[in-house]
């Protein structure tokens, strides 16, 4: 995806200059940045569409990176659109664009609002200056909202990593790195803020299921093995007094399946913006405060993104028989969510073209798990969304839809960083449109896997 250049811009650059970090590394007192920098936090933000439209229009040659002086003064002048970019590039590439402006302030210094700010900077120099195509409200909205939720958890985990492993470290935040190496100043480490991090690989069996007005469409209902990879982190302290910042803590899931003719990527993430810790009981916590969300389901049967703002309530409890109860509970409204559809499912020959659709809702979330001291740990996870699209935006599209996943599963440990478990998952997208036959997808997923404590 284009926006992902950028972070291979930055590696390469970061390997160039590796012995100048590791010198930095091994100095006896570090310089730390304290000060703000808003001049090298927005300039470096700017570098970034610099970079990616170089890359868009002298390697790619794309289309829509040969801009003129009249596509410039159109997307300054003319009404901006709702586009149709492909559902990846707009749910997930946008977003981790935005975090390369995010992080650019972030590094400086800048407070999460400011950096906030600087992230719809980006996205809007971007969408004006950076491609031929009318700019587009959508990316404007993702980049920044989905901006701010990737930029503050990659550039935390990338501070509480990078003294450890500064190539890790790079991977998983190129911008910070990169800002670290421009103002010649390390940002002041983080410790221990991650509180679990597990990597896991494993193999099952996909079935799908598609349904036009109760009528099943043999050519989207099939099933085929698949191979998964997994990465769960939690980070902070969700039942310290108060939280200090925003994101002091969270939790970020990643899930990349393949198999013959079939692909699946899930990102669920969310994050404090304010909590507060209730009276503890003996062996019991709560607490309670508002989170904001950014979750992307992406697969060859269906999609659906969205930006949520939550209330949320965490509790933990620990029994005299050693069995630990952990619950985590989300509630709260769907600020913008995404979907595709096509005009003429049921006639292809008409018109194939895929669009997509937007819209405002609900939003619930609920994880919970039970870790017994010698049977192991079962854990339930489902997400819930009710979308009604806005009106218009795209034509034929007016309407509800529903979304949801569910997860159950157990896992046993095998020593003190080795797991062995099952899941079995059951992805659900129901479509109830004005002027289209109604759509019912499912997924049923069954996997064995191995987790490695990171």
């Amino acid at each position: 995806m284009k926006a992902i250049l950028t972070s291979l811009i930055c590696l390469t650059v970061l390997v160039a200059i590796e012995p100048d970090i590791y010198a930095m590394e091994n100095c006896a007192e570090p310089v730390y940045s304290e000060e703000k920098n808003y001049t090298l936090g927005v300039g470096n933000a700017l570098l970034s569409n610099l970079a990616l439209f170089s890359v868009n229009r002298f390697i790619g040659q794309t289309e829509f990176s040969k801009i003129s002086m009249e596509s410039i003064h159109n997307n300054l002048t003319c009404p901006w659109q709702w586009d149709r970019s492909m559902f990846l590039v707009n749910q997930l590439g946008h977003p981790y664009q935005g975090y390369a402006y995010y992080a650019a302030a972030r590094a400086n210094n800048l407070n999460a609002f400011e950096s906030s700010l600087v992230s719809a900077l980006g996205s809007y120099t971007w969408e004006v200056f950076g491609e031929r195509a009318t700019a587009a409200v959508n990316d404007l909205i993702v980049t920044t909202v989905g901006g701010i939720s990737l930029g503050e958890m990659l550039h935390r985990i990338y501070l509480d990593t990078y003294t450890e492993n500064q190539l890790l470290a790079t991977f998983i935040s190129p911008m910070d790195s990169f800002n670290d190496w421009v103002s010649e100043k390390k940002q002041r480490p983080t410790h221990s803020r991650i509180q679990n991090a597990t990597l896991s690989f494993g193999g099952g069996y996909v079935q799908t299921q598609h349904y036009r007005n109760n009528e099943k469409c043999d050519r989207n209902s099939y099933h085929t093995g698949t191979g998964s990879l997994g990465i769960d982190l939690n980070y902070g302290d969700p039942f310290v007094s108060h939280a200090s910042s925003i994101f002091s803590h969270f939790d970020l899931q990643l899930f990349l399946e393949g198999g013959y003719n079939w692909y699946n990527l899930v990102l669920i993430s969310d994050g404090a913006l304010l909590s507060a810790s209730l009276r503890p009981q003996e062996h019991s916590w709560t607490s309670c405060g508002l989170h904001l969300h950014y979750d992307v389901f992406s697969s060859k049967l269906m999609d659906f993104s969205g930006n949520s703002l939550t209330f949320t309530m965490q509790h933990e409890r620990y029994t005299s028989s050693g069995c630990v109860f952990k619950l985590k509970a989300h509630a709260g409204c769907l600020l913008f969510g995404s979907s595709t559809f096509y005009r003429f499912e049921t006639e292809p020959s008409k018109d194939s073209v895929e669009r997509r659709d937007y819209g405002v809702g609900a939003a619930s979330k609920l994880r919970m798990s039970w870790d017994f001291p010698r049977a192991g740990t079962i854990s339930m996870q489902t997400a819930g969304y009710l979308m009604t699209t806005l009106p218009n935006m795209v034509s034929g599209s007016e309407g509800n839809l529903v979304f949801s996943r569910s997860t159950l599963a157990w896992k046993y440990p095998l020593n003190g960083t080795t797991s062995v478990g099952a899941a079995n998952t059951l992805s659900w997208k129901k479509t109830d449109r004005d002027y289209l036959p109604d759509q019912n997808k499912r997924i049923y997923n069954a996997t064995v896997f191995m987790e490695y404590k990171l």
